[in-house]
């Protein structure tokens, strides 16, 4: 990595993905970034207030309105030539969908119809090589080497450059218990 995390941030992100995994047995993650489009609106005015109302509706919407996203985890983080920005994780149950496309449609419809279309988005599932750790393949509970990959994509939204620490703004969900049905897992 070319860059610093927040080990604070970083161990949240971690253990939230941890939790995930104790609950669902195979998880597909996929990242994407939300922003605003450069002299709308909308980007003036969150360069002066610092919300991020948006991306939290946007986070809650995906669990609770599409059957399939089971949890989430993004970072606001601002830059004077981007503005404030957000990256985010969502992860799909994949025992049921391994394929993100129709969320992702969901969520970029969502984000542009909120923001009255000065939101844009970037979908990190289609360029991976842009990230050199990609940490978006179906993740099943024991393959170290895809949690290894997963625990490294979540160090860049832990990265200490450009989050401003006086407006710190992060979001996780909730994860569920796990529901005790199935089999053991193996250790």
């Amino acid at each position: 990595m070319s860059y610093a995390t927040d080990p604070h941030l970083l161990a949240l992100l971690r253990s939230h993905s941890d939790d995930l995994q104790k609950t669902y047995s195979r998880l597909k993650p996929f990242r994407m970034d939300f922003f605003f489009q450069r002299d709308t609106a909308l980007d003036h005015q969150r360069r002066s207030d610092w919300l991020s109302c948006e991306m939290h509706r946007l986070a809650e919407y995906a669990l609770h309105e599409l059957d399939g996203i089971v949890g989430y985890a993004w970072v606001q983080e601002f830059t004077p030539r981007h503005g404030i920005h957000y990256h985010a994780v969502f992860y799909l149950n994949a025992q049921h969908y391994r394929m993100p496309g129709k969320f992702i449609d969901a969520l970029t419809d969502w984000w542009r119809c909120f923001t009255n279309g000065d939101g844009w988005f970037y979908d990190g599932s289609k360029r991976q090589s842009y990230h050199t750790f990609d940490g978006q393949r179906v993740l099943h509970y024991d393959d170290k080497t895809q949690q290894a990959q997963l625990q490294r994509a979540l160090g860049y939204l832990a990265k200490k450059e450009q989050k401003d620490y006086r407006n710190y703004c992060f979001g996780l969900s909730d994860v569920p218990a796990p529901n005790g049905r199935g089999r053991p897992r193996k250790q």
